[in-house]
């Protein structure tokens, strides 16, 4: 897995390089957030509902989000795909970043 911030854009690539599967949309999440780690950021992957936002359910949903709460990166179609499923498939994964602070660069 290889993942790309973009803050111009506002996107979040995840690119397929491997032939690892997912099989739930938490654990996709967890591996976006270890990648994002290994890359010097400082990151959680959270459910949007436990985090107060009126987005989700019990079981997906999920986004990560910048500890400091500058920035957070979601799926904007979480309610009508999987997104780990099209992962599978080889598509690219474009989740939206969303900026609350000053801009990234």
């Amino acid at each position: 897995m290889k993942v790309e911030l973009d803050f111009e854009q506002k996107e979040c690539r995840v690119i397929k390089d491997d032939k690892k599967k997912y099989y739930t949309e938490s654990t996709f999440f967890f591996d976006i957030k270890k990648e994002l780690i290994k890359q010097g950021f400082d990151v959680i992957k959270k459910l949007m509902m436990k985090d107060g936002h009126m987005m989700g359910g019990e079981t997906y949903g999920y986004y990560i989000r910048e500890r400091k709460q500058n920035w957070c990166a979601f799926d904007e179609e979480y309610c009508i795909r999987n997104c780990w499923k099209d992962y599978n498939e080889g598509r690219q994964i474009n989740l939206h970043i969303e900026t609350w602070k000053k801009e990234q660069k």
